[in-house]
């Protein structure tokens, strides 16, 4: 018989087996913990906005990486593809008035119709955190820090961090007057590390803008900043006329450099400078930072984030803003990788065995006050022979069995079976809470 398409799961998405559930809850618990360690707090936004929300962020090109739907209304929806963008909605809808700096954070699925492959779906979860207020290098750099205790909070090593600034690459733009599409192209170049590679094509670029004598010294510095050896002093060292008589571009050298300081301070060791990381999201406007795993390959990015602006988007006043996401599905595709796991979940404390018709009712009157003691505890629905009972109890890592008979109940006692030595004991109904570990 064929199966019913019904019974087959869209493509790009995922059923979580009840262990997987348990590792995923254990992480969410991890980043939660980390971030209200820091001070910041959960927020939740609506799984689908208004379409426009997005394409006046990412322009009109981006429906085609979206589920947008129209609702009876006639409305433009879609399920949101990130969270940045419905959170800072929500922020300067109902949040302004309250004290800055405002921390907030998420986790939640997100949606793109994108090609599935490893680590990628096309629904998927994120975690990230919107710092909302301050225009600081302490507010980057704390943000820097808290990405870095989520991620090793859930146990991932070897990490590669990388942080930049943006601004760097803009104030040339801006310095040259480029347009949007050459400025992207360039961009490009600079963030696939191949300025070198393709110089006519970035040098034809640069032609439009700068004087033919001129073209060459922007030329080289962007030459150095695609490359993995492109540190702020290296830069400066080698580059430094073209710098400083770009205030704004100095500027950002200067807000860089303060910012890694920070980081020492924070705690934030093995970090390289990279001036090349674009983030390829045009509203980030100063410090950006990426962490990478070598156990995803060449797709190798888990987190990302910096300093962005997104007030113009809501017509608002500018605010200062930083944050960043973590792939939640990634991260923990790193951490199978790897070989690590999060803290697994300890079977339940006991299976309650009834033993004949007339310890059935007890069984169930046991069992509800073991549970209102506390204890991760299940009994018997199927009415199966003692033996059948031991045998799911220790399938489903029962660490004890509580075998309740005639002979038990007539002494108020119950038979406790430790299920990892085979020892068993009597135990007085009065005293099986205590005995199982439930806290006084």
């Amino acid at each position: 018989m064929t199966a019913s398409p019904a019974l087959s799961r869209p493509r790009g998405t995922r059923d979580f087996a009840p262990e997987e559930m348990e590792r995923r809850r254990a992480a969410e618990a991890v980043l939660r913990a980390t971030a209200d360690r820091f001070g910041y707090r959960e927020v939740a936004t609506p799984t689908f906005e208004h379409l426009e929300l997005f394409t006046e962020k990412s322009g009109a090109g981006v429906v085609q990486q979206l589920y947008h739907f129209k609702d009876k209304g006639g409305r433009d929806l879609t399920l949101r593809p990130e969270l940045t963008a419905p959170v800072l909605r929500y922020y300067f809808a109902e949040l302004t008035a309250r004290p800055k700096p405002l921390k907030l954070y998420y986790l939640g699925n997100c949606f793109r119709y994108e090609e599935p492959q490893s680590g990628r779906y096309r629904e998927f979860w994120q975690f990230g955190t919107e710092l909302i207020g301050p225009t600081t290098s302490e507010a980057a750099a704390e943000t820097v820090a808290l990405a870095h205790a989520c991620l090793a909070g859930m146990g991932l090593r070897g990490l590669e961090l990388r942080v930049g600034h943006i601004g760097v690459l803009k104030s040339v733009a801006k310095a040259l007057g480029m347009e949007d599409r050459d400025r992207q192209q360039l961009f490009a170049l600079v963030d696939k590390r191949e300025v070198a590679a393709k110089e006519p094509e970035a040098r034809a670029i640069l032609s439009k803008y700068a004087p033919s004598a001129s073209v060459e010294p922007w030329l080289a510095l962007l030459r150095d900043l695609g490359t993995e050896e492109a540190t702020r002093e290296r830069v400066l060292a080698d580059h430094g006329a073209v710098i400083a008589a770009q205030p704004e571009l100095q500027k950002a050298f200067d807000v860089l450099g303060e910012t890694l300081q920070l980081l020492q301070a924070l705690d934030v060791r093995g970090f390289r400078e990279d001036l090349g990381v674009v983030r390829g999201l045009d509203y980030y406007t100063g410090v950006v930072f990426e962490f990478h795993s070598p156990d995803l390959g060449a797709e190798s990015q888990v987190c990302g984030g910096g300093v962005y602006n997104l007030a113009e988007l809501f017509g608002a006043e500018p605010v200062g803003s930083t944050g960043f996401a973590i792939g939640f599905d990634r991260a923990l595709l790193a951490l199978q990788n790897a070989g690590g796991a999060l803290p697994a979940r300890e079977g339940i404390a006991a299976y309650i065995v009834p033993i004949g018709i007339p310890a059935r009712a007890k069984a169930l009157e046991v069992t509800t006050s073991l549970r209102a003691a506390g204890l991760r505890v299940d009994v018997d629905l199927m009415r199966r022979g003692p033996s059948k009972c031991l045998d799911y109890a220790n399938s489903i890592g029962a660490r004890h069995a509580v075998l309740l008979g005639s002979k038990e109940l007539e002494r108020g006692v119950a038979t406790v079976k430790d299920l990892r030595s085979g020892a068993q004991k009597e135990v007085a109904l009065a005293e099986l809470a205590t005995a199982l570990g439930a806290r006084p």
